[in-house]
């Protein structure tokens, strides 16, 4: 029998594929698109674009009518809309240099609400999570503090960061922001609870608003357990936000954490590759988890037929190996 990973797409038949769900032995299926559709990825100087739109091409590779595309914030505001129907999801990456206040504008966060309102899917992984929040604060260092109110604002509440993982051992003990460690995470999904290992860079912790619409996927299993992956609906569309980095395969690792925008070396990146190689398989997991969940929720474009659209997903329970 072919030996699957999480998070991968696999053929079926010329019509249908399954993508694998958090355990062994489920799957859910979804069929080719009749038109194209595409996934939007920010991508410009001082985003971590790269290893983001890498792994997705990767994931979606068996659908041809699904295409993968990077964007800049020029192309976005000149868009002035994007189709839910057209659009599957954009995602918004981290970077060392967002500012994405000042990239995207009022025109570009309003273009990216009034998408989801309608019924897409927003991922803000690291900054892109930052900045989806109504509230952000960034603080690397004691004598550096900036915070602000982005009118993105998916998230109810305030992002802080960097969250800082003291008990990595691979940190030097100052505290950097810049100090990129793999951090242990338990996540939760219909199945129940599972343990993942993701690259963390600098991202938040999440601290909700009374009855904020957005629930944790994930929590830190550091720093008191607060959440570090959230998800939920905003107006009939879906919002994932992100703190780690569960795109970043370890074999990218080195090459996306470079000296010249980390700080650090490349004996630091190899040593951080070296601390998730034996955890892919629950990155995996985790990532299939949240490209599931953008399945599950644009499911009237992932089925042709009107009568599938309101049901969910389905698991089979036929037994699949690694």
């Amino acid at each position: 029998m072919t030996k699957l990973r999480g998070g991968e797409l696999v053929n079926l038949d010329s019509q249908s594929w399954t993508i694998i769900v958090p355990r062994d032995t489920k799957r859910v299926t979804m069929h080719n698109f009749d038109n194209p559709r595409e996934i939007l990825v920010l991508a410009e100087n001082g985003l971590c674009a790269a290893p983001l739109l890498d792994t997705l091409t990767r994931t979606y590779a068996p659908f041809p009518a699904i295409h993968i595309r990077p964007i800049t914030s020029d192309e976005l505001r000149a868009r002035q809309n994007i189709s839910p129907q057209e659009t599957i999801a954009f995602f918004l990456p981290g970077g060392w240099k967002a500012n994405y206040d000042a990239r995207l504008g009022e025109d570009g966060f309003q273009i990216l609400r009034d998408y989801v309102q309608d019924g897409g899917a927003f991922v803000g992984i690291c900054a892109g999570a930052f900045y989806a929040s109504s509230k952000m604060r960034w603080q690397p260092s004691p004598d550096i503090l900036v915070e602000k109110n982005p009118s993105l604002s998916f998230f109810n509440g305030l992002s802080a960061g960097p969250a800082r993982l003291t008990d990595n051992p691979h940190s030097d003990g100052s505290g950097s922001w810049h100090d990129a460690s793999i951090a242990s995470v338990t996540c939760y999904d219909t199945y129940g609870a599972f343990q993942a290992h993701c690259l963390h860079w600098g991202g938040p912790r999440f601290y909700p608003e009374a009855e904020d619409r957005l629930s944790p996927l994930a929590t830190f299993n550091q720093l008191d357990n607060t959440p570090c992956i959230l998800s939920g609906t905003f107006g009939a569309g879906l919002v994932t936000l992100s703190s780690v980095h569960p795109e970043i395969t370890s074999k990218q690792i080195a090459a996306t954490l470079i000296p010249e925008f980390t700080g650090f070396g490349f004996d630091h990146a190899h040593r951080l590759a070296e601390e998730l190689e034996p955890h892919e398989r629950g990155r995996q997991r985790l990532w299939g988890m949240m490209i599931s969940g953008i399945a599950t929720h644009r499911r009237n474009l992932f089925f042709p037929h009107s009568a599938q659209e309101n049901k969910p997903l389905q698991s089979d329970p036929e037994s699949l190996t690694r």
